[in-house]
């Protein structure tokens, strides 16, 4: 068949920028709540609450770190206390 062109099938950026946007919330959100809770943990004096927050503030910020390739985040990450 002369003439004819195929066009490859192009995924929608829409649907990419969705998945990117909801990735960005979850460690976000992840970053707040270990924050939260780290930050409640100490003033009640709940070294295990205090110290499970920490650990998922950590975990939102290396996620978001991989996720977006930013160097920010892997300069604030190792000085987040353990």
């Amino acid at each position: 068949m002369q003439g004819t062109v195929r066009v490859p099938e192009v995924r929608p950026r829409t649907l990419r920028v969705w998945h990117e946007s909801r990735s960005r919330r979850i460690a976000v959100a992840l970053v707040a709540l270990g924050t939260l809770l780290a930050a409640a943990g100490v003033v009640a004096q709940w070294p295990g609450v205090a110290f499970a927050g920490r650990w998922a503030a950590l975990v939102g910020l290396v996620f978001y770190a991989v996720r977006r390739r930013s160097l920010t985040a892997w300069i604030l990450e190792p000085r987040l206390p353990s």
